[in-house]
C-alpha cells in the first residue's frame, strides 16, 4: 500500500507539529509514503520522505490523503478526475462532512486503514458543458453547480428542461444543482433535503425563488438538465464554491452524471448517519 499525501498549504502551517507526527508515525510502522513537493518545507531533512509533483503523487498512490477541509477533498476528487483513487481526509477545518479522520484520532483510524479495515463508499459526479460563442468548457462537481446573479440586486430569469423536456421557467437569485453528497452543503443552507449518499439522484433547489410554490425538486441522476438564460443579465456558474465563471444569454449550460465517481474511504465502525448526528448535533439538547 502506497500513501500520497496532500495538504492545504494555508491550513497545514498552523498544524505542522501534528504534520511532523503524522509523517513519523507512517514511517515507524513500514508505511510507503509519497509526498507533494509543496510540503518539503515542513520536514526535516532527517526525516525519511519522497516527495514528488502532485500529478505524479495522483498516478502512482494507491490512497491519496487529505489534509485540510472539505474544500480541500472537493478540489482533490476534481483534480483526480477519471483516476478516481480512493480518498481519505484528516480533517482541520471547520464542519467538515467528508474528512472522516482528526489530528486526534489518527493513529486508530490509520492502523485501521494499514489493516485494511476499511470499505470504498462511490459518490456519484456531476459533469456540466458549458458552450459559449460556439467554445465548450467542461467541470466536474462533487458537491454542486451553482448558477447565481451577479453583482445588481435583483433576481436572474431562466428555463429549466430535464430530457428535452420543459420542466419550469423560474424568477429567483439563481439554481443549485446537487448530488447528494452536496446535499449537506450549499443546498440545506437553502432549506433542501438531505439524500444518503447511496441514492442515484439530484437535486433541483431554487435559490430564493420569486414564486413560493417553486420548491427543491429530486430528480434521478440519469437525467440531462438543460440550464437557458432568458434575459440578458450575466450571472456565475460555481462548481464546488471554488471556481466561478461567467454566464450570459448566450450561453447554454447541460449538467449530467460524470461517467466516473469519487472514492471516498469509509473506516470500519463508521457510518453516515453518525456523521450527520454529529455534524449537525442531532439529539443534543
Amino acid at each position: 500500500m502506497k500513501l500520497g499525501i496532500i495538504a492545504n498549504i494555508e491550513k497545514i502551517n498552523s498544524v505542522s507539529d501534528f504534520f511532523q507526527d503524522f509523517i513519523h508515525w507512517l514511517n515507524e510502522n513500514n508505511v510507503n509514503v509519497l509526498i507533494d513537493n509543496k510540503l518539503k518545507y515542513l520536514l526535516s531533512s532527517q526525516q525519511d520522505a519522497n516527495f514528488c509533483s502532485e500529478a505524479l503523487l495522483f498516478t502512482q498512490s494507491d490512497i491519496i490523503v487529505v489534509i485540510g477541509g472539505d474544500g480541500t477533498i472537493l478540489s482533490t476528487v476534481r483534480k483526480i478526475n477519471k483516476l478516481a483513487k480512493p480518498i481519505i481526509g484528516i480533517h482541520i477545518g471547520r464542519l467538515g462532512f467528508l474528512a472522516e479522520v482528526t489530528m486526534s484520532n489518527f493513529k486508530e483510524y490509520f492502523s485501521k486503514i494499514i489493516a485494511k479495515k476499511y470499505s470504498i463508499e462511490k459518490r456519484s459526479i456531476l459533469k456540466a458543458t458549458i458552450t459559449s460563442y460556439g467554445k465548450k468548457t467542461t467541470f466536474f462537481a462533487l458537491n454542486d453547480f451553482v448558477v447565481s446573479k451577479f453583482k445588481l440586486p435583483h433576481m436572474i430569469e431562466f428555463q429549466i428542461n430535464i430530457n428535452n423536456v420543459f420542466m419550469n421557467s423560474y424568477k429567483a437569485d439563481g439554481i443549485i444543482i446537487s448530488t447528494p453528497t452536496g446535499s449537506t452543503a450549499y443546498s440545506l443552507s437553502n432549506s433542501g433535503p438531505i439524500l444518503t449518499p447511496d441514492l442515484k439522484g439530484i437535486i433541483l433547489n431554487p435559490i430564493c425563488p420569486h414564486i413560493l410554490t417553486n420548491r427543491p425538486m429530486v430528480t434521478t441522476d440519469d437525467k440531462t438538465i438543460e440550464i437557458i438564460l432568458k434575459e440578458k443579465t450575466e450571472c456565475f456558474f460555481t462548481t464546488d464554491g471554488q471556481n466561478n465563471v461567467k454566464l450570459d444569454i448566450n450561453s447554454k449550460v447541460i449538467i449530467e452524471k460524470a461517467e466516473f465517481c469519487a472514492n471516498l474511504i469509509r473506516i470500519e465502525g463508521n457510518n453516515y448517519f453518525d456523521t450527520l448526528r454529529n455534524k449537525l448535533r442531532w439529539g443534543i439538547n
